[in-house]
């Protein structure tokens, strides 16, 4: 797009203007220069100048313990909420609490295997790709019995989840 214009004003000006086949010739050279060569030999450059990627940096992680805390902080805020709701709103806020208190004990467990060692995370997340396309399939052979926003809606769910691991797992 950038050359169009360039071309398109040297191909306006009236064909028995003084040097004009020169002006369209210079314009399309300066096209190609800034289009083509340039990009073509862009790789070329960035790996002589050794600005290629550098894979030996590792990519920064979440230490565990600062995720069991906000956890921990999630599940006061949603118990003080629980406790303030009305009895209208106590089953909801059960499960809410419920399922902050599933999230911290996982979290907890995440760090450390039985005998107190550091686990392996990524085994875990590989577990849980097993499982979400489990339940994804499940999914799909229960399309029609459910509603399909329902369906939507636990579709981006997985779709979601799979997407955080796979990209903690460095995949993405």
């Amino acid at each position: 797009m950038r050359g169009v214009v360039s071309l398109a004003a040297a191909f306006a000006l009236p064909a028995p203007f003084p040097a004009r086949d020169i002006i369209v010739f210079l314009a399309f050279c300066a096209i190609f220069a800034t289009l083509v060569v340039q990009g073509t030999s862009l790789g070329w450059v960035i790996r002589r100048l050794g600005l290629e990627k550098d894979e030996d940096i590792p990519a920064t992680t979440v230490p565990i313990q600062v995720r069991v805390e906000m956890a921990a902080v999630s599940l006061d805020a949603v118990q003080q909420h629980a406790g303030s709701a009305g009895t209208r709103d106590a089953p909801a806020a059960e499960e809410a609490v419920e399922e902050y208190q599933a999230r911290a004990e996982r979290l907890k467990m995440a760090g450390h295997d039985d005998d107190g060692s550091p686990s392996d995370l990524e085994t875990q997340r590989r577990m849980r790709l097993v499982e979400i396309d489990a339940a994804r399939r499940k999914l799909v052979d229960q399309a029609d019995e459910m509603d399909s926003s329902a369906h939507r809606a636990l579709g981006e769910e997985f779709d979601l989840e799979e997407a955080q691991i796979r990209r903690a797992l460095g995949e993405v």
